[in-house]
């Protein structure tokens, strides 16, 4: 009797760790920014961004590229733990983690312009819509008192476009 009991709760345990999993979306791909759906865009985004990621258990990376620029990296542990990233001018200090099938992200961006150095806050969401087909990152920026709202849509592309 009781071997069946602690049977019936390994599979609760295991079915709840799968679900748990399962509401932990994969955005590893090569994405271009739907520029017609996205708000807030800089000029030099409007040309085209493309948006490549990779994702593993323990971070994600995101690689992106303006159209005739340079890539910029930026790394985000999944754990929870703080991230530091540098890219061009800047650096990115953040943390992230799941909220279901939300990827949250907040920190802090630096950059030196001349000899200028711009702080700003920030805090992300990100997901999947459209059956993978369509990630959505909404963001807010602080800097200072001003407060900067952009919602970026990329559409899943293929790889070498």
């Amino acid at each position: 009797m009781r071997w069946g009991f602690a049977r019936n709760m390994v599979f609760v345990l295991a079915l709840a760790v799968e679900v748990t999993a399962q509401t932990r979306p994969d955005f590893s791909g090569t994405w271009l920014l739907n520029a017609a759906l996205s708000v807030g865009l800089r000029d030099d985004e409007r040309k085209g961004v493309t948006l490549v990621v990779r994702q593993s258990a323990r971070e994600i990376v995101f690689e992106r590229t303006l159209v005739g620029g340079e890539p910029r990296v930026i790394r985000y542990a999944l754990d929870g733990s703080e991230s530091t990233s540098r890219a061009g001018n800047t650096e990115i200090t953040a943390r992230s983690r799941w909220d279901g099938d939300k990827l949250l992200s907040e920190g802090t961006q630096r950059a030196s312009v001349l000899l200028i150095r711009i702080t700003a806050k920030f805090k992300e969401v990100r997901h999947l819509s459209d059956n993978g087909q369509t990630m959505v990152a909404e963001s807010t920026f602080w800097r200072g008192n001003e407060r900067t709202d952009r919602k970026l849509v990329f559409n899943r592309g293929r790889e070498g476009r």
